[in-house]
């Protein structure tokens, strides 16, 4: 094997998961422990570039275009971008390399698939690392109960609208300017990240399909003068996971506010959480370094348990 300080070589390809065309990006040695990685809105494989060569050494790494992003199948109706249906594309990925278990990586909506699967099936997944993506009971309890939260998740809201793609335009400036533009002005992506992105938002469907996940996902964003339902919580269905587990947060995430960190050792008893009080939501891109070395430690400090 190549030492992890070297560049190891991404493969592309196209597979069919239940008749669906999916891409996805490989890394090294394939029959090397399986480490699937979970992209979020409104990224792609891309942005797994630095934890893809950090893992590639000891793993066998796939980074999927989620269903309805970049170069993935993007015709399903808004009924296949639940959590359940979603859980079956990892299903499907899992079975085309004929694996029963894998390592299982999210971020942002990513992350929440990560957080859906590990619970729904756990004979599947042996670690579980997650940045930045919500615990789904803690994100519906936070809506409901913190202001803080509650405002910060309107733009979920907006976004479910059935007149946002008119709104986001076909250009994709729109939605690079409510998503990453914040990182261009610091340099942490540059004019070649922003085409890699850009190609896949002006595909035809592309922006009602990544709009999916948040209209089909489960979670209620009440109104500022709404009250508690206690019949939110039973949507978002009992999510425990019994996987060791790291949690990867940047402390300065504006929209996903610390908040959700608290409570989560009664969802997840076997839980680590690393902070970067100096980083918010895009780790990836604000981070991308000291997150991928964390990731790697926890994997193999963890792989024989």
């Amino acid at each position: 094997m190549r030492p992890a300080g070297s560049l190891h070589p991404v493969r592309h390809a196209t597979v069919s998961l239940d008749g669906a065309p999916f891409h996805v990006a490989e890394a090294g040695e394939a029959g090397a422990e399986l480490a699937i990685l979970l992209h979020g809105f409104p990224e792609c494989w891309y942005s797994w570039r630095p934890v893809m060569q950090a893992l590639a050494p000891d793993f066998h790494v796939v980074a999927p275009d989620n269903r309805g992003f970049n170069l993935s199948d993007k015709t399903a109706p808004t009924s296949a971008y639940t959590p359940e249906a979603l859980c079956g594309d990892v299903l499907a990925l899992l079975r085309h390399y004929g694996a029963e278990r894998c390592v299982l990586v999210g971020h942002d909506w990513g992350g929440v698939l990560a957080w859906y699967f590990a619970a729904r099936h756990p004979e599947c997944v042996t670690r579980l690392v997650i940045l930045n993506a919500p615990h789904p009971n803690r994100l519906q309890w936070a809506l409901d109960h913190d202001p803080a939260q509650r405002a910060a998740s309107q733009y979920m809201a907006r976004l479910r609208d059935p007149g946002c793609e008119e709104g986001l335009g076909a250009d994709g400036e729109a939605l690079w300017a409510i998503t990453l533009a914040g990182h261009e002005r610091y340099g942490l992506v540059d004019a070649l990240d922003k085409e890699v992105y850009m190609q896949g938002w002006r595909t035809p469907g592309a922006l009602t399909a990544m709009l999916n996940w948040y209209r089909a996902a489960p979670f209620v964003v009440p109104g500022a003068d709404d009250g508690y339902d206690e019949d939110r919580q039973q949507l978002v269905g009992e999510v425990r996971v019994r996987a060791p587990t790291l949690l990867i947060w940047g402390m300065r995430d504006d929209i996903l506010l610390p908040v959700l960190l608290d409570g989560l050792e009664a969802y997840v008893p076997n839980l680590e959480i690393c902070r970067f009080e100096d980083a918010g939501h895009g780790l990836l891109h604000e981070k991308p370094s000291p997150t991928a070395q964390a990731v790697r430690e926890f994997l193999l400090r963890t792989g024989g348990q």
